[in-house]
């Protein structure tokens, strides 16, 4: 199991990412179309790779 020092950085680093996301949505129109898709969600991306 986790530890709480883990999950604040967990949490902090899925917050950044989105505010990634969501600024790149804002700026391209393409990107906001794929980023809307409600199947998606940002733990999912950040965990792809695990």
């Amino acid at each position: 199991m986790a530890t709480t020092k883990e999950n604040k950085g967990t949490r902090a680093f899925n917050e950044t990412i989105r505010a990634y996301l969501e600024e790149r949505a804002e700026n391209d129109p393409l990107f906001a179309v794929k980023f809307a898709n409600p199947s998606k969600s940002v733990e999912e991306c950040v965990t792809f790779y695990e």
